[in-house]
């Protein structure tokens, strides 16, 4: 009995995985550091060179409503889109856009909608070297810290485990925004964790967390899980009360830029809690009728973020329980009870975030499972004088580690496969509809593959403030706009009856697969058995209208 607490001591766990210090050990540790984030680097860019540029499908909405809300800060006006509310986000392509070294104002906005895509190129980029960094260097220095190298490669393996966030590390969005702070935000817990069980929590530590979270929740409302558990890792009411003013003041100077906008991101997040629906649609309530289904296609679809904590939180608790609760030093006791708290935050999580029945809103919870995965290696040096107990736990931790690196080498080509041939298809159907259309009027709809759309979607969700300028561009281009049933330019609206005054002919390019076209009675006055196929690539088709 005595000897299992002395193994269990808090000194036993700050030198039992603990590292000399010097200046080779700190070169070598860089590099053994470097390994996971060059990866997520070459990975990330193969992934965005084989995709294409950003007006193609499914990621317009995301880098051309980023790009056209990082003007309107260039501007000097509010961005407008605040969903998510992504401001970080945006103030961040507004700051690399200044930095580009083509003027500022006025000249900038005009240089960067006339080559969009080598702007969004120029932010992406920088984005992606931003996460690589702090993937390296915020476990890195939680390791130094701490004295455990493994505790700090632990907390990046995460990063190769999920297929959801190499499928966003082709967008400049909000997802790929919070793989920094979601990273920054579970080192810190190590960190805060490591000094509770010394017994004293440095202020700059709390103040650094508090910032760390502050910024995370002003890029994406689903941040919330890691600003609970950094909130749950802290201890005593100075600790907390540090890290509350350091995360209220960071907050507020993140949303400085939408402070016109709040009174509608309240309303919009209040939509979202009460609704069942997505995005605050539907009647009121906590889910709707396909929300087990959904959960379920969420839990297959990444399968790393239900064994992580399921199997590490579980192991822990069995073999903790084996070995005896009263023989435990209150030190392991502290980590069953964390390691407990953290897979209770996790599994509410999951249950809120399911509603939206997207996998992309779990990214920082995809995050959060390296902290399952520290807390179970804490284990494996616990159970010093218990050989198979320990083995048991470090076999565990090897299982995940390699399930979870499977991901990579086996789901990344594939997705590698699939944005290629994406590409392709979308540029081949662009391309034909851009021939047989040319000298006709074409209407673009949600999500038409085409630059010109992707302007529109750009432009309408900035308050269309740049209409004038791309105009000039794109002086013959309409939309059909779902949202309202009217027709638009860039700067217009327009009704669907004086469409049908002014043109016999047209040609319709969009999406049919998407709720909101035809079907939706919008266009009623346009006879839908007018509407002739003219050519198809999956969900995407051109249809032809005559009047009789």
């Amino acid at each position: 009995m005595k000897q299992s607490k002395v193994a269990l001591s808090p000194e036993y766990l700050q030198n039992a995985d603990s590292f000399r210090s010097g200046k080779g050990k700190v070169v070598l540790s860089l590099l053994l550091f470097a390994v996971i984030p060059s990866i997520f680097m070459f990975v990330a860019l193969q992934l965005t060179q084989v995709r294409g540029p950003q007006w193609l499908g499914s990621y317009v909405e995301t880098s051309y409503t980023y790009l056209f809300n990082s003007l309107l800060i260039v501007k000097g006006e509010p961005p407008f889109h605040t969903d998510h509310p992504g401001t970080t986000a945006q103030v961040f392509g507004a700051a690399v856009l200044e930095a580009s070294g083509h003027g500022s104002g006025d000249q900038l906005i005009k240089i960067v909608l006339n080559d969009p895509e080598k702007f969004i190129r120029r932010v992406h980029r920088a984005l992606l070297i931003v996460c690589a960094l702090t993937i390296w260097i915020f476990p890195w220095i939680t390791a130094l810290s701490i004295g455990s190298y493994a505790k700090g490669v632990l907390l990046q393996f995460p990063i190769l485990f999920f297929n959801t966030i190499w499928h966003y590390s082709v967008v400049w969005g909000p997802e790929l925004t919070l793989v920094p702070f979601s990273i920054a935000a579970v080192s810190v817990c190590v960190v805060l964790l490591s000094q509770r069980d010394g017994g004293t929590q440095k202020q700059p530590t709390l103040v650094l967390a508090g910032v760390i979270c502050g910024l995370g929740i002003a890029t994406k409302l689903t941040f919330f899980p890691l600003i609970l558990i950094t909130f749950l890792c802290c201890r005593r009411l100075r600790s907390f009360l540090v890290f509350g003013a350091s995360f209220l003041v960071a907050a507020a100077l993140a949303l400085l830029p939408i402070y016109s906008e709040l009174p509608r991101v309240f309303h919009w997040i209040l939509r979202l809690s009460i609704h069942s629906g997505r995005y605050g649609s539907g009647g009121v309530g906590f889910a709707t009728a396909h929300y087990v289904a959904d959960a379920t296609n969420m839990l297959s679809a990444e399968a790393s973020v239900w064994l992580v904590p399921v199997l590490a939180t579980g192991t822990i608790l069995w073999l903790t329980l084996r070995t005896g609760w009263k023989s435990l030093h209150s030190s392991a006791r502290r980590l069953v009870s964390i390691a407990c708290i953290v897979f209770i935050v996790q599994t509410a999580t999951f249950v809120i975030v399911a509603r939206q029945s997207a996998p992309r809103y779990l990214v920082p919870l995809y995050v959060s499972t390296g902290l399952n995965l520290v807390f179970l290696w804490q284990l494996v040096l616990c159970l010093r004088y218990q050989r198979k107990v320990r083995a048991i736990a470090a076999i565990v931790l090897l299982c995940l580690l390699l399930f979870g690196v499977s991901s990579l080498i086996f789901r990344a080509p594939a997705l590698y496969q699939s944005l290629q041939a994406t590409r392709l298809a979308e540029f081949g159907i662009y391309s034909r509809v851009k021939k047989k259309t040319e000298n006709a009027v074409r209407v673009d709809y949600y999500r038409s593959v085409s630059p010109e759309f992707a302007m529109w979607s750009g432009n309408y969700l900035s308050r269309r403030t740049f209409a004038g300028i791309l105009e000039k561009q794109f002086p013959k281009s309409f939309f059909y706009n779902a949202l309202n049933g009217n027709f638009e330019t860039f700067g217009d609206s327009i009704k669907p009856e004086a469409m049908l005054k002014k043109y016999d002919h047209l040609f319709f390019f969009g999406n049919r697969v998407i709720p909101g076209w035809v079907d939706d009675g919008h266009l009623e006055c346009f006879n839908a058995k007018n509407l002739k196929l003219i050519d198809r690539q999956g969900q995407y088709v051109l249809e032809e209208w005559t009047r009789e």
